[in-house]
């Protein structure tokens, strides 16, 4: 599931999937392709039998296209990444290659990321009335004076109006619901002066590994020991410092409450509709379709 579908000029027998993937030609002769194809297509559906319905807060983000093979050998280049009219997202999973994602994006493609980091390194620059990128000295990493990994953060991002910003390359959040509603500007709202809307990337990750990674990180944390989080794994997995059904919750914007059949369904409609998804047990596969699909390019300095 992802933005667009091309045919490989290089190579007739293969199609480039509509995240950059290649995929041997004899697979679209197979009836299971076809059939993951028309899997894909459906909408989920909630407990009344009817369609998910996306989130208005959500229409910023761009749309993900499924499209056959014979419309991608003449409509594929409609669905080819567009700088002046895309923005990648990518939406950081906690213990998901989050880290590993904006190392490589920075250090190998030279991009240049609204994240948290470049507050942290330029505090003065964190502060600035305006948007400005800032140099890490040690590194020669680009980022901008913005905190998108926090809700005040992306207010004062908002105010900058942060998608207009001609050097940005990537943003960084969880928080894809405000990212979405504050960044970008929807179909019916005009407040916002960017012609572009948000395309969501993110690394999905085992929810057993996701959670034992949550718990040595926590363990190992400065302050975070003992009774708080438990001696043993099962001992986190009952006490008050485990998960709430995080990627849920942040999927469908209900950070409270009880999570129900419809919530779930809506979070996976999302991810259907809204995402390009690589997996972290295929970090380097998932990578390259990222680097194809956004045409980024090796940083030959670093």
């Amino acid at each position: 599931q992802t933005g667009r579908n091309a045919t490989n000029g290089n190579n007739s027998n293969n199609t480039t999937t509509t995240d950059g993937g290649i995929l041997d030609g004899t697979a679209w002769e197979s009836n299971s392709f076809h059939d993951m194809v028309e899997e894909m297509s459906k909408p989920n559906l909630d407990s009344n039998g009817n369609p998910i319905q996306i989130p208005p807060e959500l229409s910023n983000l761009a749309d993900i296209h499924i499209i056959s093979r014979s419309e991608s050998q003449s409509e594929g280049s409609k669905f080819e990444f567009d700088p002046t009219q895309e923005t990648p997202i990518f939406w950081h999973v906690p213990r998901s290659a989050g880290t590993t994602m904006k190392e490589i994006a920075t250090f190998c493609y030279g991009l240049t990321l609204a994240s948290e980091v470049g507050a942290f390194i330029d505090p003065v620059a964190a502060t600035a009335d305006e948007l400005m990128t800032v140099v890490d000295a040690n590194t020669g990493a680009k980022y901008l004076n913005v905190d998108t990994t926090s809700p005040e953060g992306l207010e004062r991002a908002k105010n900058f109006h942060l998608a207009s910003y001609p050097n940005l390359d990537l943003i960084v959040s969880p928080y894809i619901f405000m990212a979405s509603d504050a960044l970008f500007r929807g179909s019916d709202d005009n407040s916002i002066d960017s012609n572009t809307k948000g395309r969501l990337i993110v690394f999905l990750r085992h929810p057993i590994d996701r959670a034992v990674s949550m718990y040595y990180y926590l363990r190992d944390k400065t302050g975070i020991r003992g009774a708080q989080i438990g001696d043993t794994i099962d001992l986190y997995a009952k006490s008050s410092m485990v998960e709430n059904n995080w990627m849920t919750r942040f999927l469908t914007g209900k950070m409270g409450g009880e999570l129900t059949p419809d919530d779930e369904a809506l979070a996976r409609e999302v991810l259907r509709t809204k995402t390009i998804v690589g997996l972290l047990s295929k970090k380097a596969e998932s990578m390259r379709r990222f680097k194809e699909y956004f045409h980024w390019k090796m940083d030959i300095r670093n």
